[in-house]
């Protein structure tokens, strides 16, 4: 982006994910435009601040062509929960530490309420890149399950998904299983 401004050539931001948790206007000043997959994002960009005129809809490969069942399921039989990664990468001129400790009590407000269900496991997948052993050490793996294959076969066995808002929200409901979104506010 520092290149392209050098050159005075235009660039542009293009939001990977599909479900933004954050319409921030401090976010994205960086590039000249902001590429979104919906109309929808547009407005809530625009009612956030941003110049109507530098944000595009360019849709999705996948999501915009992807197809809905009528009827989802929803029981406690086979859940799989993904965990709350970290937001967004690292920025580009300092280095961002995070505390881990919060990723892990996410777990296990979850696994408190399931249990309160009778659930006695449910499978857990981790954000592509986060380390299996920092979980492994620090939550109840005889609860928690890690699943690591592809997702389309993860999703098509779950009975459930629960999980922080993620564009895996999409492709839950396009596998016909309801996804809960749980965001604790602390």
């Amino acid at each position: 982006l520092k290149i392209f401004k050098k050159l005075n050539k235009p660039s542009i931001i293009y939001l990977h994910g599909g479900m933004p948790h954050n319409y921030s206007k401090h976010r994205f000043t960086s590039s000249d435009y902001l590429a979104v997959w919906g109309k929808e994002h547009k407005a809530n960009y625009i009612n956030n601040g941003f110049d109507a005129t530098k944000v595009k809809v360019v849709g999705h490969p996948v999501y915009s062509s992807m197809s809905y069942p009528d009827n989802l399921r929803h029981d406690l039989s086979n859940i799989l929960v993904l965990s709350r990664a970290p937001y967004g990468g690292q920025k580009l001129d300092k280095i961002i530490l995070r505390d881990p400790s919060g990723y892990i009590v996410y777990l296990n407000l979850i696994e408190h309420e399931l249990k309160k269900y009778g659930v006695q496991s449910v499978r857990l997948r981790l954000h592509p890149g986060e380390p299996t052993t920092a979980y492994e050490r620090n939550i109840n793996m005889e609860f928690y399950k890690l699943d690591c294959g592809p997702l389309t076969p993860s999703l098509n066995q779950s009975s459930l998904v629960i999980g922080p808002p993620s564009t895996v929200f999409l492709d839950s409901l396009c596998h016909g299983v309801n996804y809960i979104i749980f965001e604790p506010l602390n």
